[in-house]
């Protein structure tokens, strides 16, 4: 069987479970069979060019496996059912153990029995795809024969010119053209030998005896231009990254303006987590190199040209396109990574499987539920231990930075107050960096730590430390809590999640399109980049599939949902309220997105989870946008149409640094850090506050401007915390308002027609 057939990769199962075959497709294996005697086993399959080979079973399983995968039928275990149906009507067809005597079977016969059982399996679309392949290969396999026109010079196969590959030469060979032009391009046979006559006349007439694929490459894409098939140029043309691009990324140098060191520095003094972003995580030139070569990809082969326009031009973004083929973020329970019981040494024998986890998502992973595998490690060991918990955060941390990838920790549930207790402890005396694991905790967990009315003072020393570098996330929950980034959990729901990925909005330009004072414009006009998000996640959700097979790093089920991150909150909020931040007109945007996102999905699309943890990168790149549009707008004397009210400060002089990321207002006036904030997302049930909202500097000058004359609050940062936490509890969380998707027109349809969706 040979093992050139559809999509995904090899299988290295080659032996099929016999007691798993299905008894239903009896035509198939008794065709052929007169007698009754045992069948015996086949040993040799004759190839279409006369040669014998091995039989392999496992060839016929992975190409069955292939077929499927690219039917979006993905399933290993029916498709070695299947070639175990094929293996026995062989045996009966061509062995017999009462005569000793075997036939040798054909591979397109083996291909007919493999059509044959997926069409009475009822598997019809991958028993469409398997023909349609079949018929693919056979006329590749026509095209590349060598043929010697009468009375004419041989057109295939010429010893006079030589073609230099990467691994060796070989002779020259129209026949290989017109053959790479059918496959890759899709042309028909006619107009691929025309576009190959052309080029092979250029080469003869050259006088060249040796020519490189490159070159080669070069010259059928010069043609296809000529002939005006551009859509082919696009489909074969070769992917890759001019000279210039490729010694900059060996330099460490940034390709875009907006990664430029002096603008990530103005990130930082504005108090941005830029360098906490996917490219911060980068651990070789080789990953960047790749990074970049997959984002022009996607950009023209996964994407339609309306969302590649529409991500170029800045009104959104595609986060991590470089490694779109993963989702970004995988949530994981413990308890899954347990290989038997839980002991003291399981906390470690975990690691592989977590490490191995954390290379299949292009972000990172979270662990949830902790306490499940590090409860016995911390049972036997003391605190401070040279094996106890901090010998784990250690080896964590350090498969975080030969990976690449981050790995957290999230959901450690109200009944295990002691061992958070621990686990606090232990991260604070860790030292920070992006590598260290973070820990995603609700205030109820809080709650059950220190209680309402305080811990000791170690022990929110502790808090006050991890919450100050970032490595404790205040999360909120409601029925469906929050898992990972862009991931929630349903109740009683034990699978791995994935968060495919995130998709970025440009608020700010969508504000100043709209104007001050005018709320529905501006809703109208994020409807349109709601219903591109989500046409968005569908491309990608569906390329991860085709990429991976269905499977991922051994998880071959991952509910998949999708992260929808406003960038520029504060700044959009100061246009639309004509220099003041409204946190309940925030709320009713956030709403907005998360409502609109629900109601334009189809039957299928991944979940949408307004979120505000992604989007450091798009935010710098949005705002350099921005300011290039503005200083082209000035130039050009035509900056009053482009952003509509030339009299706003912020657009007196363009943006030096990137755009607000997550949701931080700023310390609007009239409230406390945290209170802005709670009133803000009262209108999503879950999620998590990043970054946390503190006063800096914290000193007495600082707080006058509140008119307080009360001492500094030793731990200001744990304290917005629990004024976040008391305000979310008095708002109102019943559930997004429905008259909210009535601000635009046409807002009481949906996207599936069932308006009370």
């Amino acid at each position: 069987m040979t093992s050139s057939s559809p999509g995904g990769p090899r299988s290295d199962r080659g032996g099929v479970d016999s007691s798993r075959r299905p008894s239903a497709v009896k035509s198939s294996a008794s065709a052929g069979s007169s007698s009754g005697a045992s069948p015996r086993a086949i040993e040799a399959i004759r190839k279409r060019d006369g040669r014998l080979v091995p039989f392999d079973l496992a060839k016929i399983s992975a190409a069955i496996s292939r077929a499927m995968a690219a039917a979006g039928e993905a399933d290993e275990g029916f498709a070695q059912e299947v070639a175990g149906v094929v293996e026995l009507a062989l045996a009966r067809r061509h062995g017999s153990e009462a005569t000793g005597s075997t036939s040798i079977p054909h591979i397109e016969e083996i291909q007919d029995l493999v059509e044959n059982a997926l069409v009475e399996l009822g598997r019809g679309n991958t028993a469409k795809g398997y023909i349609l392949y079949r018929d693919r290969r056979a006329r590749l396999r026509d095209a590349v024969e060598v043929r010697h026109p009468a009375g004419g010079r041989r057109t295939t196969g010429d010893p006079a010119v030589r073609v230099q590959e990467s691994e060796g030469s070989s002779n020259w060979s129209k026949g290989r053209i017109v053959s790479a032009l059918m496959g890759e391009a899709n042309l028909p046979r006619a107009t691929a030998e025309d576009v190959a006559s052309r080029v092979e006349e250029r080469v003869f007439l050259s006088g060249q005896r040796r020519i490189s694929t490159g070159l080669l490459r070069e010259m059928v894409d010069n043609e296809l231009v000529d002939m005006g098939l551009t859509r082919a140029l696009q489909r074969q043309a070769p992917l890759g990254l001019p000279r210039h691009d490729f010694s900059r990324i060996l330099r460490g140098e940034a390709l875009t303006p907006w990664e430029h060191e002096s603008f990530a520095g103005a990130a930082f003094q504005a108090g941005v987590p830029y360098l906490s972003g996917p490219r911060a995580l980068e651990v070789s030139t080789t990953r960047a190199i790749t990074s970049e070569i997959m984002r022009r990809y996607v950009l023209e082969d996964v994407l339609g040209e309306g969302l590649a326009e529409l991500h170029l031009s800045g009104d959104l973004s595609i986060e991590d396109m470089g490694a779109a083929q993963l989702p970004t973020w995988i949530a994981v329970p413990g308890e899954l990574l347990l290989s038997g019981e839980a002991t003291p040494s399981a906390a470690f024998d975990l690691l592989d499987e977590l490490a191995d986890c954390a290379r299949g998502a292009s972000i990172g992973v979270v662990l949830e539920d902790p306490a499940s595998v590090l409860q016995p490690l911390l049972r036997a060991t003391r605190a401070g231990s040279s094996m106890g918990i901090s010998a784990w955060l250690h080896a964590i941390r350090a498969i975080s930075r030969g990976s690449g990838r981050r790995i957290d920790l999230g959901s450690v549930g109200l009944r295990n107050k002691g061992f958070l207790a621990r686990l606090v402890t232990a991260m604070a005396e860790e030292r920070p960096g992006i590598h260290a694991p973070r820990l995603f905790l609700s205030a109820e967990e809080l709650g059950s730590l220190i209680g309402p009315s305080g811990g000791s003072a170690a022990l929110e020393s502790s808090i006050e430390i991890l919450l100050e570098t970032g490595r404790i996330i205040p999360v909120w929950v409601s029925e469906r809590r929050f898992a990972a980034p862009g991931c929630r959990r349903s109740p009683r729901e034990r699978g791995v999640l994935a968060c495919g990925g995130a998709i970025v909005l440009n608020l700010p330009r969508v504000a100043r399109r709209a104007g001050p004072w005018r709320e529905s414009r501006m809703f109208e006009e994020l409807s349109g980049l709601v219903r591109a998000s989500l046409e968005a996640a569908r491309a990608i959700v569906a390329f991860q599939r085709r990429s991976q097979g269905g499977d991922a790093r051994g998880f071959a089920r991952m509910r998949t949902s999708f992260a929808l991150q406003p960038s520029g909150l504060v700044e959009a909020l100061r246009t639309l309220g004509d220099g003041s931040v409204d946190p309940d007109q925030g709320a009713r945007l956030l709403g907005f997105l998360s409502e609109a996102a629900r109601r334009y999905a189809k039957p299928g699309d991944p979940e949408i989870v307004v979120s505000s943890l992604f989007g450091e990168r798009a935010s710098a790149r949005f705002a350099w946008i921005d300011a290039e549009r503005l200083r082209q707008g000035r130039a050009d004397g035509d900056q009053g149409r482009l952003f509509g009210e030339a009299g706003e400060p912020f657009l007196e002089n363009p943006p030096e640094v990137p755009y607000s990321v997550g949701f931080d207002l700023g310390a609007p006036s009239g409230y406390w850090p945290g209170e802005a904030e709670a009133r803000l997302v009262a209108t999503l049930p879950s999620g998590a506050l990043f970054p946390l909202p503190t006063l800096f500097p914290t000193s007495a000058t600082e707080l006058e401007r509140y008119g307080v004359t009360a001492q500094v609050d030793p731990r200001p940062h744990l304290s917005s915390w629990r004024r976040f936490s008391h305000g979310r509890d008095m708002a109102s969380v019943g559930g997004i308002d429905a008259g909210l998707f009535t601000l635009i027109p046409g807002g009481g349809e949906s996207g599936n027609g069932n308006p009370n969706v």
